[in-house]
């Protein structure tokens, strides 16, 4: 992958970032002035939430369409509706672990989902190798893509020339 496509994925996560994030402080704002500090961060949750399964039901997030991204599976153009849930629970796994751990009162849980996600957060890093995949892609089976095939153009010259030849 070359560093232009790397770049495209660290814009699309910071428009992700920052729209989940006025999204889940408006929603808590709104709803924190009206019942409460607890309803408020219950409806935050819920809203953040509900913004990462955008990416699992249309196979981009927002971001990712900002910036002409898509994930598809690695043998395949279009990545299949498991293969989009298994990602988002593999991306999700450190707040999932964290829920876990508040539930169950095991602060262990807690510290598990902190080592996961310093763990994808490196993994984001891989992304810059050949293939173009991050830690997070490796475990799921995909990769992201531009959204739109790119028109190969061939060079005048060559392209006479191999015209010349075989003529």
């Amino acid at each position: 992958m070359d560093r232009e496509q790397f770049a495209l994925r660290a814009q699309a996560l910071a428009v992700d970032v920052l729209i989940a994030v006025v999204a889940m402080l408006t929603v808590g704002f709104v709803v924190g002035v009206h019942w409460g500090q607890s309803v408020a961060v219950m409806g935050a949750i819920i809203t953040g939430a509900m913004y990462t399964t955008i990416e699992m039901f249309s196979g981009a997030s927002p971001g990712k369409m900002c910036v002409n991204l898509k994930i598809v599976g690695v043998y395949s153009y279009q990545a299949r509706l498991a293969t989009l849930m298994a990602r988002w629970a593999v991306k999700n796994l450190p707040w999932l672990l964290k829920l876990a751990g508040v539930i169950s009162g095991s602060s262990m849980m807690g510290w598990t989902g902190l080592a996961v996600g310093v763990a994808l957060v490196g993994g984001f890093f891989l992304a810059l190798r050949p293939e173009g995949q991050t830690l997070l892609d490796r475990i799921a089976g995909t990769v992201v893509g531009s959204a739109q095939p790119r028109v190969m153009k061939f060079e005048e010259e060559v392209h006479e020339s191999f015209f010349k030849q075989a003529a």
